[in-house]
This record gives C-alpha cells, sequence and structure tokens, in this order.
C-alpha cells in the first residue's frame, strides 16, 4: 500500500514517521512507519545522507514493504520516482516547492533544500 507520512524524529540510519494517510483515506488512529536508509532509493545505497533525503515533519510518500518490531511498519521511497517528499517548509518557514528529485526550492527565500523529492503526481 502506499502510505503518506509525517517524519517526527530522524537519526542517522532511519526516519521514524506517523502514518498519516493509507492511499486517499486519512486515518484517525496513529500507525508508526520507519524509513531505513537503505530504502530511501534503490543505487548508491551506501552513499545515502538521511539528513538530504528528509527533514523533522515533511510529508512523505512512501510504500508498505512489511510489518516491522513494535507495532510499526517498514517504508521504503526506493520503489518508484512518484515517490519520497511531496510537502515541506523550509528552514526559513515557507513551503518548499520540487525543483529536481533531489533538491526543493523555499517560496520565500528561493534558496535550495536537499530533500529526496517524489515527482507530482
Amino acid at each position: 500500500a502506499t502510505v503518506i507520512v509525517r517524519v517526527v524524529r530522524m537519526t542517522l540510519e532511519r526516519a521514524e514517521c506517523s502514518i498519516v494517510a493509507v492511499g486517499d483515506t486519512a486515518l484517525s488512529e496513529k500507525f508508526r512507519g520507519v524509513i531505513r536508509r537503505q530504502d530511501v532509493r534503490f543505487f548508491e545505497v551506501d552513499k545515502v545522507r538521511m539528513v538530504d533525503s528528509f527533514r523533522v515533519g515533511d510529508f512523505v510518500r512512501a510504500q508498505v514493504l512489511a510489518n516491522g518490531e513494535h507495532g510499526s511498519y517498514v517504508l521504503s521511497t526506493a520503489l518508484a520516482d512518484t515517490l519520497g517528499v511531496v510537502l515541506a517548509r523550509s528552514a526559513a518557514g515557507g513551503l518548499l516547492e520540487p525543483i529536481s528529485w533531489q533538491y526543493m526550492k523555499c517560496s520565500l527565500t528561493a534558496a535550495k533544500e536537499k530533500r529526496k523529492v517524489a515527482r507530482p503526481v
């Protein structure tokens, strides 16, 4: 299933998320998910830096891979170019707009920030 998640915590190896929707259906219950470093993209996996892919507060479209530990779900953004960050705010507080698969631009300052950007659908 494809889900929309909000990143709630970052480490060097994973992004911990709260699942907010499955497909087009918003959830009232809280479900947890995790995007591991090896599941961000399918190429140059060893070069992935989590801080260049996601930030706390980002909304991300991801694919559910499996049930994980402690009731969480293992998620991936590597299976399609439509998976990745779909909505985010910049360090300055402006909305980020996608400009490539790895950069978004701040609507206030025009500064670029790195993300694993989802191709718009």
